[in-house]
């Protein structure tokens, strides 16, 4: 409908400024917090595995731990290193510029991602940069060539995460989603990258050779699972297999950590 088509352009031309507004006036801040504490307990946790897989090489293991450790996490809105938030420069662009049609926005709002575009050109590229996201998005991010996680305010959110749920349910919920994509950045792709994002062969034969043999395994459970007749193809799917198995199992320790072992909580999880 037009009516509908309007609205999402004008959301995308507009797309910072609604995304600081969500911010300001919707977005309970309290989540920001919860969600960075819970980052850095399945990080501890992943951790923790990583220096009790038999197939790692001493060496890559401690590259690996070294790649954990500064992978770094924009949790709900635009931050510095040091925490701070941040907004882009485009968050403010428009004001003033923008009247009520449709189409002359549109082309105020292209004309300025070109010369965003350009600027860019003769900067020294920034890690941290949301790229074509937003915090309004409900997803999260792993950048391989950025080593960093982006998990906007858009899914810190219900039903995927509230402050004020039960540990099971926000570990079952979020928990899951930020183990997967910390699990990107060792998965079949992600593994290519070092910990400063650069594509590089950091890993020995021996500990490749563990990785894909460990690799066809899950690739062999997800090959078994069908929807009305038709398997999945575990080999097509390894990246987000290894991810989804690696964000439930380090979400659930994480959860088992916190204190959560009783029962109905672990039946609450999954």
């Amino acid at each position: 409908p037009r009516p509908r088509k309007c609205y999402y352009s004008t959301l995308d031309t507009t797309a910072w400024p609604a995304a600081k507004l969500y911010a300001d006036k919707v977005f309970h801040r309290p989540n920001m917090a919860a969600t960075s504490a819970m980052l850095e307990e399945i990080r501890t946790q992943f951790a923790a595995e990583l220096k009790v897989e038999g197939w790692m090489a001493d060496e890559d293991r401690e590259a690996a731990e070294d790649k954990l450790h500064k992978m770094f996490f924009q949790v709900g809105v635009p931050t510095d290193a040091e925490g701070k938030e941040d907004w882009p420069e485009k968050t403010t662009a428009l004001e003033g510029l923008l009247g009520h049609e449709l189409y002359p926005n549109e082309m105020i709002g292209d004309r300025l991602q070109i010369q965003e575009g350009l600027r860019d050109l003769t900067r020294k590229p920034d890690r941290r940069k949301w790229g074509g996201s937003t915090p309004t998005a409900v997803n999260a991010f792993y950048g391989p060539t950025n080593n960093g996680l982006w998990i906007p305010a858009g899914i810190l959110q219900s039903p995927f995460f509230d402050v004020r749920n039960s540990d099971a349910r926000n570990y079952g919920c979020i928990g899951a989603v930020l183990g997967h994509e910390m699990s990107h950045g060792f998965d079949d792709n992600g593994r290519q990258y070092n910990a400063r994002g650069e594509l590089q062969d950091w890993w020995s034969p021996s500990t490749v050779k563990g990785f894909e043999k460990g690799s066809e395994c899950i690739a062999s459970v997800f090959d078994s699972y069908s929807i009305k007749g038709r398997h999945v193809q575990g080999k097509l799917t390894l990246g987000e297999d290894i991810a989804d198995s690696g964000g439930i199992k380090f979400a659930y320790k994480a959860f088992e950590a916190s204190g959560g072992r009783s029962p109905p909580g672990r039946r609450l999880f999954f």
